[in-house]
């Protein structure tokens, strides 16, 4: 049995240490199963070798907390949905931020949304706390479609498989 370490903490610029509090948000299985990435609330996306439990590499999270991520259909990429101003979209290949797909986030107020990619992984589906619903082109960082809600609402999640 293969036991995997806490991931590496950050620290941020000007700050404290960001929180210790291993709280793991998503797994995904790559390369044939042979090895694990997962999102985690403070401590970005780490991937495990899965025959070894070594940390084969990490990104480090552009802000303090990170929700839900989603694995692109092809490998390419892998989407954070960062908790401050949207989703980071990151190469998997060198672990750069790609782009970044804005969304107003009220930070007082907002909880880890879902997101997921659709269309064969050429889009992203998201939401945000308040009830709206993007849809964006992933090449060019374009929202595809926009739905709202009027009157009130339960901000709740689910994941997407398809």
């Amino acid at each position: 049995m293969v036991v995997l370490s806490d991931p590496p903490a950050f620290r941020k610029k000007g700050t404290i240490e960001i929180e210790d509090l291993v709280i793991p948000r998503d797994l995904h299985f790559y390369q044939g199963d042979t090895m694990l990435m997962v999102s985690y609330l403070n401590h970005g996306v780490v991937c495990w070798d899965l025959a070894t439990g070594d940390t084969l590499w990490q990104i480090e999270p552009r802000h303090d907390h990170s929700g839900h991520s989603a694995f692109s259909p092809s490998g390419k990429w892998i989407a954070v949905f960062n908790l401050s101003s949207g989703i980071d979209i990151y190469s998997v290949q060198d672990q750069r931020r790609i782009k970044t797909l804005p969304i107003n986030l009220d930070q007082n107020n907002n909880v880890p949304m879902q997101i997921a990619f659709v269309k064969g992984g050429k889009e992203i589906l998201s939401g945000a706390h308040y009830g709206a619903l993007r849809i964006w082109d992933v090449e060019s960082g374009n929202p595809v479609q926009r739905l709202g809600h009027k009157g009130r609402f339960r901000s709740d999640s689910a994941p997407y498989e398809g």
